[in-house]
């Protein structure tokens, strides 16, 4: 198995602290329905990603998205916490797929005119602090391995729901 490692740049990072540090998240859908397991859901999930990383100025490190959870690795570098990230993320989405039942004609629209927003998430989400470079290899490794393990790929590259920073890099 091959190991991860942040690459030498310009840009090393060399504080490890609880508030300039990776966190490693996993988020899960409430009654662990399967939403992702819908294409256009997943990659609207990974376009939020993005979209509040570069909004919020957090870097993504790394990210899976599985049918009923998701886990990321991201590193919040501005006034922006790694919780508002996940407020953005997970109240966006979830008022996304509210819309998109609609259009779908899934749902009946809200009768007082309003957005339709179901609630689609566990109340709360797990959040680890990376404190070393050793652990955030550990938390990068397990994010390329789940779908492996859960048996929809065997290599991670042919996973297309899987995200790994240019930053980083299989040794």
């Amino acid at each position: 198995m091959p190991r991860l490692s942040r690459m030498k740049s310009d840009r090393r990072h060399s504080l490890w602290t609880d508030l300039n540090c990776p966190h490693f998240i996993t988020a899960v859908t409430k009654d662990r329905v399967k939403i992702f397991a819908d294409i256009v859901c997943a990659k609207s999930l990974i376009d939020e990603w993005k979209f509040y990383a570069k909004l919020y100025d957090v870097e993504l490190i790394a990210g899976v998205v599985m049918p009923d959870h998701f886990h990321i690795i991201i590193w919040p570098k501005g006034k922006k916490t790694f919780s508002d990230f996940m407020h953005g993320v997970k109240g966006y989405f979830a008022k996304w797929y509210g819309e998109e039942l609609i259009r779908r004609g899934t749902v009946a629209p809200p009768m007082d005119g309003k957005s339709y927003i179901s609630k689609i998430w566990q109340d709360s989400f797990f959040d680890y602090v990376v404190p070393t470079d050793e652990k955030l290899n550990e938390k990068i490794e397990y994010i390329l391995q789940n779908p492996i393990e859960e048996g929809f790929v065997t290599d991670w590259h042919e996973y297309p729901y899987i995200f790994l920073s240019e930053g980083y890099r299989a040794e």
